[in-house]
């Protein structure tokens, strides 16, 4: 049995992350997933992550990757990543350098 295959759409940046949660359910639908996940996922929940993005707003651009199996639903997503506004064109895991108290 071949694996079923799926899609991955890419959010990069502010305009394309709040056109994605504007457009339907992906907040619902992503919420639902996390939860789902169980308590392992709490740091990848939309509840945590927007305002993660929102305090470091002026350094850095939003990127979520959301997969989707072949009826449309989603099933995955690796988020918070982020690409640093100055500087540096380099996609990186939330947090991986910045230090601590960076945010504002």
């Amino acid at each position: 049995m071949s694996p079923m295959p799926t899609t991955v759409k890419v959010l990069d940046g502010w305009p394309s992350l709040a056109e994605g949660l504007a457009s339907g359910g992906l907040g619902r639908e992503w919420a639902a997933l996390a939860a789902e996940a169980g308590p392992g996922t709490v740091f990848q929940s939309p509840a945590f992550v927007m305002p993660w993005y929102e305090a470091y707003r002026p350094q850095v651009e939003p990127v979520v990757a959301l997969g989707y199996d072949p009826y449309g639903a989603l099933c995955g997503g690796v988020m918070p990543l982020m690409r640093p506004r100055a500087g540096r064109a380099a996609l990186r895991f939330a947090g991986a350098w910045m230090p601590v108290g960076a945010a504002g």
